[in-house]
């Protein structure tokens, strides 16, 4: 159960990071911020990949859409 409880947490987390780093790149015109939004988002895609591996293994779907919850959080961070 551990595994499975693993890959929904922290697929989950990847998922909602990747998408905030998308969206802080759209917002801004800092050119720091933008590299490392894409830093964010190129290193949890990667962790997303591995955890594809681990998640056929457990015979679990990893998340790959952003929790309502998770997702109102981005919404009052980036107003």
């Amino acid at each position: 159960a551990g595994d499975r409880l693993f890959v929904l947490h922290a697929s989950a987390a990847n998922t909602a990071e990747v998408e905030l780093a998308r969206r802080a790149m759209q917002k801004t015109q800092d050119p720091e911020i933008q590299r490392l939004s894409q830093m964010i988002i190129d290193d949890h895609q990667r962790a997303n990949e591995r955890l594809a591996t681990v998640a056929q293994e457990v015979n679990i779907q990893p998340i790959t859409q952003v929790p309502e919850q998770k997702r109102q959080v981005q919404e009052i961070l980036l107003a």
